[in-house]
C-alpha cells in the first residue's frame, strides 16, 4: 500500500495537533513533511519521531537547550529569528532536535542565500537516508541554497516501507477525534442506533 502526500501531509497534521500543538503549528508540520516527501527526504520518519519524542516528555517546550524544529522554523519564516546579514556572519539556533524539519522552512525563504549548517544534506546518499538525524547544533549562514532545493517535487507517494510511521501518526491524530454520542447518532452520524446490516 501507498499513501499519497495529501493524504500524509492531512495526517501530519493531525498528529501533530493531537500531540499537542496549535492548528497553525499542525498546518507548518503538514507543509514541512508534504515538502520533504515530495523531494524523496524522510518526512514522515522525522516527524513520526520527533512527536514520540515530545509525547515522552513533559514539559518538551520548556527545554532550553533543544529547541523544537516546528516552532523554530515558524519563527524563521515569520521573521522572529533574525537572519545573517553580511558573508561573514551567523544566527545560532542552538541545538535542534530533528532538524530535517527545519529544511522546508528555511528552503522556502524569499531570500535564497540562506542556508541550515549543522545538518548535512550535501550528497544524494544523505538525502536518501531514511534515520534523520535526531539532534544537530545548527546555524543559518549565507551560503546558495543546493539546487535539490530550489527544484520542484519530483515524488509524489508514500511507500509501504513507512507504514509504522503512518501507524503512529495515525495514533496521534485518533486523538483529535470527538467520541461518538447518542446525540451525533441521532442526528445522524454513523449507521445511528439501529445496525440494519
Amino acid at each position: 500500500m501507498s499513501w499519497s502526500l495529501g493524504e500524509t501531509g492531512a495526517l501530519a497534521v493531525k498528529a501533530t495537533r493531537g500531540a499537542g500543538f496549535s492548528w497553525g503549528t499542525a498546518e507548518d508540520a503538514g507543509f514541512a513533511v508534504t515538502w520533504l516527501l515530495g523531494r524523496g527526504l524522510p518526512g514522515a520518519t522525522a516527524l513520526c519521531s520527533y512527536l514520540s519524542w515530545h509525547a515522552a516528555h513533559k514539559n518538551p517546550h520548556h527545554d532550553d537547550d533543544i529547541r523544537c524544529p516546528l516552532l523554530t522554523g515558524a519563527a524563521i519564516s515569520d521573521g522572529v529569528i533574525a537572519l545573517p546579514a553580511g558573508p561573514d556572519d551567523q544566527t545560532n539556533l542552538g541545538t535542534v532536535r530533528m532538524p530535517l524539519l527545519l529544511v522546508p522552512f528555511i528552503a522556502s525563504l524569499e531570500d535564497d542565500d540562506i542556508w541550515l549548517h549543522g545538518l548535512d544534506l550535501s550528497d544524494n546518499q544523505a538525502r536518501q537516508a531514511r534515520h534523520p538525524v535526531g539532534m544537530a547544533a545548527c546555524s543559518l549562514r549565507r551560503a546558495a541554497v543546493p539546487a535539490w532545493a530550489l527544484s520542484d517535487a519530483d515524488h509524489t507517494r508514500l511507500d509501504n516501507d513507512f507504514a509504522c510511521c503512518v501507524t503512529t501518526l495515525g495514533r496521534f491524530a485518533h486523538r483529535t477525534y470527538a467520541p461518538a454520542t447518542q446525540e451525533s447518532r441521532l442526528a445522524g452520524a454513523g449507521a445511528g442506533l439501529t445496525d440494519n446490516d
